[in-house]
This record gives C-alpha cells, sequence and structure tokens, in this order.
C-alpha cells in the first residue's frame, strides 16, 4: 500500500486529515473490481446513485431515415453504506519515531483493506426485512456456474463466461481464494496432463481465457466468482485518519484512528457466476 505521512500535534489534541481512499488502500477490491459511482459523505446509512441502462437495440438507417428513439433510461440504485474503522494507541514517545507512525498507520491501512474485502466477497445476505451489505459471493441470482472438478475441466469457466456474454454482461476477472487456486493447480486430467498448464500456474500474474485471475484471501474457499465490473457499482468515502493525545491522557498514549464509509451494489446479478471447485 501507499505510504502515509501524516504529522499529528501531540500538544494539540484532537487532528483530522483526510485522504482518498484509492491512496491508502489502493489494493481494496471494492476499489479495483467495482465501478466507482461516487464519494460517501458523512454517515449516510443508504446513498442513492444514478445509472444509465443501456439499450442494446440500435439498428441501422437509411440515409436521411428517422432515427428512432432511444429506450435508454437513467435508473437509481439505493446502496447500503457501512462504516470500517480501525484504531490503535501508541506511547507518546513512540508516535515522535516517524518510521514506526508510518508502520502503525499502514498496517492499520491493511486492516481496513483486508475488512473491506471479506465485506465486498464474503458478507452474508441480512436477513429478510433487514438491509445491509451483501458479498458478491452470496449475492441473490447471480448465475450458479455448477461444480469444476478434474472430470469437468475448466468447462464451467468457460460456460459461466458464455452465459454472461448471453446476458449482455462482459466478464472481467476470476476472483478467488489462494487455496482455490492450489486446488485448481493440482487438479489433474486422466491422462495425468495438469488442469492449468504450467505455464500459466507460474506467471506472477495467471489469467484463464484472458481474464486475470484474482487470488484474495477474503475470498470463500473452494468458490470462483467471474466478476463483471460494470455490474458493481461501489461508492466509497475519503479515509480520514484522527490523531487524539487527550482521549489517553491517563495513559500518556496516543491514539490513531483510521475510518471509511463504504457500500456497493449489483445492477444486474445474472452477469456474475460463481463456480465451486471440488477435488473428488
Amino acid at each position: 500500500m501507499s505510504t502515509i505521512t501524516t504529522l499529528f500535534d501531540n500538544e494539540g489534541g484532537l487532528n483530522q486529515i483526510y485522504y482518498k481512499a484509492a491512496d491508502i488502500i489502493p489494493q481494496a477490491l471494492v476499489l479495483t473490481q467495482a465501478t466507482y459511482a461516487g464519494s460517501v459523505e458523512g454517515d449516510k446509512p443508504k446513498v442513492v446513485v444514478p445509472y444509465v441502462d443501456t439499450p442494446d437495440n440500435t439498428q441501422v438507417v437509411a440515409e436521411g431515415g428517422t432515427i428512432a428513439e432511444s429506450d435508454a433510461t437513467i435508473k437509481e440504485a439505493a446502496i447500503t453504506t457501512v462504516k470500517v474503522p480501525q484504531l490503535a494507541v501508541l506511547s507518546n514517545e513512540s508516535i515522535t519515531e516517524n518510521e514506526l507512525l508510518t508502520m502503525v498507520q499502514n498496517a492499520l491501512g491493511n486492516a481496513v483493506t483486508d475488512k473491506a474485502d471479506a465485506l465486498l466477497l464474503a458478507a452474508p445476505a441480512p436477513e429478510e426485512g433487514q438491509s445491509g451489505l451483501t458479498g458478491l459471493f452470496n449475492t441473490k441470482n447471480v448465475l450458479d456456474g455448477g461444480e469444476l472438478t478434474a472430470q469437468t475441466g475448466l468447462a464451467p469457466i468457460i460456460k459461466a463466461i458464455g452465459d454472461i456474454g448471453a446476458n449482455n454482461g462482459t466478464p472481467t476477472a476470476l476472483i478467488m481464494n489462494p487455496s482455490t487456486w492450489a486446488q485448481l493447480l493440482m487438479l489433474k486430467l486422466s491422462d495425468g496432463t495438469p488442469l492449468v498448464t504450467p505455464d500459466v500456474a507460474n506467471t506472477p500474474t495467471p489469467s484463464l481465457y484472458g481474464l486475470p485471475v484474482i487470488l484474495n484471501r477474503q475470498a470463500p474457499a473452494g468458490k470462483i466468482l467471474v466478476n463483471s465490473q460494470a455490474e458493481v457499482i461501489a461508492v466509497v468515502s475519503q479515509m480520514t485518519i484522527t490523531g487524539s493525545a487527550e482521549r489517553y491522557f491517563e495513559r500518556d498514549s496516543f491514539g490513531i484512528r483510521l475510518t471509511m464509509r463504504l457500500g456497493w451494489t449489483v445492477i444486474h446479478p445474472n452477469r456474475l457466476a460463481t463456480i465451486t471447485v471440488t477435488t473428488k
């Protein structure tokens, strides 16, 4: 992640500094695997964002002919948001060491990234009548790509790509846990040939059928998400870094808090797919 340089005035008590989330947590999937729709201001539990539902019925018109009106419509999506915080308390002596302070802030940023990724990928759907975030792997009406085994080979991925395309979607990535990728690498065809060829397995940026393989430890084990970035609309606030000398006065300590708010929605769930990997 990016290096944060923040100077807190220990004599001044409470301090706040604002950063773009992309400057602090650039690897967060909500920034790299979703379409950014805007920033969240304040403590808004819900944000309404517009999007254009593009028509797919464009016709050829003869020279001088009348061009039919498009049925493209501007729609709105209500996005539930949540706050993701991290807090660390350091001795006043330790915060005078700039390198240590930067390390702590980077660690907090990494923790926020992990939590944001866990929410985006695996947050359980809220109970009936309740509002909340739902992870992409648990989103209702996402295509079920079936089971991938040594017998099926990579056919379920190919089919999922085709099904998403048939629904006017554009697959952009395969997201999975590193352990799931390891499962794929260990699978062999009946003749002993690896399911994933060594030239793919050995590259630092693997891809299958032109789609980058995104390895993230917050993804559910044994599952693959065929993502379509244009269908996942996200809102992300600024990252607020706050320091307080007064709150921990009796401990001669200083508190550093990182907070951000985020949320997303999937506008066309049938343009994403999940696949189950099994070695049985």
